[in-house]
């Protein structure tokens, strides 16, 4: 059995640094849960975020700070850094370089992710882009 540490920093490394997203075919269950009433379940949850962050940050990086396993669930602080080169959230390319920070306790079913319930602070990502500023 694979430790829930090693199938988390595949999931980071593997999966979405390396842009392997035939990975979450391997990593999550079909019906894995993102816990958002209006996200798919199983991988095509976690290819739509992906395809919806790299959208505005093409060369998005996760750094994983820290991974605390403990029975079927993982506990992940991250950072992450890319640089603003497409829209997001309606905010026009800025060109500058973001860095923000999430924590993501997963569930396990087997070797297998299938919950996810994440906090990322997204507010100081859109300070970093400027989003609601007039001028």
């Amino acid at each position: 059995m694979t430790s829930k540490a090693e199938i988390v920093h595949r999931f980071y490394e593997d999966m979405l640094n390396q842009r392997r997203p035939e990975l979450a075919d391997e990593l999550i269950t079909p019906d894995m849960t993102t816990h958002d009433p209006d996200a798919p379940r199983g991988p095509a949850a976690v290819r739509r975020v992906d395809t919806f962050m790299r959208a505005g940050f093409s060369d998005l990086h996760y750094q994983v700070e820290d991974v605390i396993s403990e029975g079927d669930r993982a506990a992940v602080r991250w950072t992450l850094t890319g640089t603003h080169d497409g829209d997001f959230f309606g905010n026009a390319p800025t060109g500058r370089r973001i860095e923000t920070t999430g924590n993501v306790i997963f569930g396990f079913e087997g070797d297998r992710i299938n919950e996810i319930w994440a906090v990322v602070d997204v507010n100081r990502l859109q300070r970093q882009i400027g989003a609601g500023r007039t001028s």
